[in-house]
Formats: structure tokens, sequence, C-alpha cells
């Protein structure tokens, strides 16, 4: 057995970011691929740093980490077809 390094009580608390993760959807309003329909398509979260996680809600569903929301947006914005719709307030 390993010896650990104990933390003092609440210490986990200094290992949330001072920015927590803002959560979206990307809301399709018209399919121009065919694949992923109409509606809310992805559940996502912006972190900190800029970086997006993005969780399919198709039928073939997975997850994506984007750099940031304009990459994503640059692949899946369909030249407007796409919606950022945020969750969380700024």
């Amino acid at each position: 057995m390993t010896d650990l390094p104990r933390r003092a009580p609440g210490a986990w608390l200094a290992a949330i970011p001072p920015v927590p993760p803002r959560r979206f959807f990307l809301r399709r309003t018209l399919d121009v691929s065919g694949i992923s329909g109409t509606g809310y398509i992805t559940a996502c979260v912006r972190f900190d740093d800029g970086t997006v996680a993005m969780r399919w809600l198709t039928e073939h569903r997975s997850t994506v980490l984007w750099q940031t929301l304009d990459d994503a947006i640059t692949v899946h914005g369909h030249g407007g077809a796409t919606v950022v719709e945020w969750v969380d307030g700024d």
C-alpha cells in the first residue's frame, strides 16, 4: 500500500475553477446533411479555458471535444442552420 498525501478538509474547493463550466445546446433548424435531424442535437459545456465538450443526442451518440466553440460551429453550424442556446447565464 502506498502512502497518499492527505488533504486538509475542504481542500477540494481549491481545485474548482474560478469560472464554472457553462452549459448550452446546439439546436438545428434545418437538417442540411439529412443525418442529425432538427431540434436539439447536442448537449454541451464550455469550460473556463474555452474547451467545449459536445454530446450528440442523435441516433448515433458520441462525445467530442473542441478547442473552441467557434471551431465547433465552423464544422457543425451549416451556415446558420444551427444555433447556440445557452442554459446558464453569463
